[in-house]
């Protein structure tokens, strides 16, 4: 059983998650970059009503054929490299790992994988929800560290 001395602050997670955003954020931009620059030269243009209609179509269209690609891009980050290491590149900066709750152990792909989608859902559909319980329990978890079984842990600097 991990002590409640290791379990990482909630300034730490935020920290981490908000690295992970702009990480996540930057692969985004490099990937749809031609279609982002377009959608902001036809909202530069949108200056009357019909320019306007066509921009919001426009926006729409992008957000219905991009949609899949980003949400996979966010479970494949948060999946992969807690699978993998424990850390994502936001909570590596922020020393802190996440761990199998029951013995502090490496987290296994399905469990990565369950909490990589919770957390990706909880952070583009429900407006953060999930990671409300986290203020409210003596381990910090958050929905998808419950169903994942994992906590966040606090990692020991290296000098």
């Amino acid at each position: 059983m991990i002590s409640e001395d290791r379990i990482a602050s909630i300034g730490r997670r935020t920290w981490a998650a908000f690295i992970d955003s702009l990480v996540v954020s930057l692969f985004v931009l490099i990937l749809f970059y031609d279609r982002l620059m377009a959608l902001a030269n036809l909202a530069a243009g949108a200056t009357t009503p019909e320019k306007q209609e066509v921009f919001l179509q426009a926006f729409q269209g992008f957000q219905h054929q991009t949609l899949p690609y980003i949400f996979t891009l966010y479970v494949l980050y948060h999946t992969l490299l807690i699978w993998q290491s424990g850390a994502t590149l936001g909570k590596y900066l922020a020393h802190i790992r996440v761990v199998r709750a029951e013995d502090g152990g490496s987290v296994p792909f399905g469990s990565a994988l369950v909490r990589g989608m919770m957390r990706t859902v909880g952070e583009m559909f429900l407006f953060y929800l999930t990671f409300l319980p986290a203020f409210f329990t003596p381990l910090r978890q958050t929905l998808h560290d419950r169903l994942a079984g994992t906590l966040v842990v606090n990692v020991e600097r290296q000098l």
